[in-house]
């Protein structure tokens, strides 16, 4: 009989949706916990923003594969470029210590990220 990859979907759908709010709740802290302001607080917590950013990526591949063969060549080339771009940010994220460097980086990433999903999901060059 053919394995059934349902369960195995679906907690990885719940881990990732887990991921996500863990990150986002790193990202609004409440007030006892700040010192300085939220650029200072990002730069002490940088390991764990970023460590949770390279997971997510790295979940965004097993969901893939989960997907089979079919998905990956509909994604193309620019699927592992994306996933190879956002583990190095990542990686840079939590190394570098300047602010400057990590405001480039999100800009990096934030413009990269848009035109890739606007080619990827809306067919801008078909």
């Amino acid at each position: 009989p053919p394995r059934s990859t349902l369960f195995p979907y679906t907690t990885l759908f719940r881990s990732y949706c887990s991921l996500y709010f863990v990150l986002s709740a790193l990202m609004f802290p409440d007030d006892e916990t700040m010192k300085g302001g939220y650029d200072d607080y990002l730069i002490e917590r940088r390991y764990w923003f970023f460590g949770l950013i390279a997971v997510i990526t790295l979940m965004d591949l097993i969901d893939t594969s989960l997907k089979g063969t079919e998905r990956w060549e509909a994604l193309g080339i620019a699927y592992p470029i994306k996933t190879g771009m956002m583990l190095v940010i990542a990686g840079l994220g939590m190394m570098l210590v300047n602010k400057k460097a990590h405001l480039a980086l999100a800009v990096v990433a934030l413009v990269y990220l848009s035109v890739y999903y606007t080619i990827e999901y809306f067919n801008v060059i078909a």
